[in-house]
């Protein structure tokens, strides 16, 4: 079993040869919840 990230990126570079690309447009959230429902749990060095 190979490490994750590694096996994405090479995906994502395989389908970036042969230009298939997605229509995805995601504004970056580095804070983007799995569950929109959860309450929020403020993390270490986080003041908001």
């Amino acid at each position: 079993m190979g490490d994750n990230a590694a096996i994405i990126a090479l995906e994502g570079l395989e389908k970036y040869k042969i230009k298939k690309f997605d229509d995805i447009d995601l504004k970056v959230n580095p804070r983007l919840p799995l569950d929109t429902k959860a309450n929020f749990l403020k993390g270490s060095g986080v003041t908001y």
